[in-house]
């Protein structure tokens, strides 16, 4: 389990690495976009397409790196009103309904995938590619899937996982 959780870090990270030059890619599309239509009253063409598709990168890196790093945002609200084992077997239980979840919505966005893929489906003004990105949001959630799992079986419901030393 050692190296397999060492191996879902450095792809956790990779993805957060990813997920921030998206960003900056998004950063540096809009700042263009904006200076062109403030001094040359001229139009970014496809700015909307590349800011929506560059945001589902974003974000799905993001669930993967934070689920990795624990930055997930989390009200524990009963934490000191009941035994620790009691919480913690509850935070279990929630993870594993969590990885459900999570491994649902990857089965979905692979589904999709393969059917956008099929029908050739591209964005309407520049004529991007849709698969590509479904195939992001269904391996961003088996990452998350796979770090929540890792978790439960741990036992490491509180912040950030335990990453192997180096």
């Amino acid at each position: 389990m050692h190296a397999f959780e060492k191996a879902l870090g450095t792809i956790a990270t990779a993805a957060g690495a990813a997920g921030g030059i998206a960003l900056v890619g998004l950063m540096l599309t809009t700042v263009v976009d904006v200076t062109l239509r403030s001094t040359l009253n001229l139009a970014f063409l496809g700015v909307t397409e590349i800011t929506e598709l560059g945001l589902v990168v974003v974000a799905i890196c993001g669930i993967a790196y934070c689920g990795w790093t624990g930055g997930h945002i989390a009200l524990e609200l009963g934490e000191s009103f009941v035994p620790p084992a009691i919480w913690k077997a509850s935070q279990i239980v929630m993870l594993l309904l969590s990885a459900v979840a999570a491994a649902a919505v990857m089965f979905y966005s692979a589904h999709e995938a393969v059917a956008v893929y099929g029908r050739s489906a591209r964005t309407n003004l520049l004529q991007i590619a849709e698969y590509p990105f479904y195939t992001i949001v269904a391996l961003g959630f088996l990452i998350y899937t796979a770090i929540l799992l890792v978790r439960a079986c741990s036992g490491n419901v509180a912040g950030e996982p335990d990453r192997p030393r180096e």
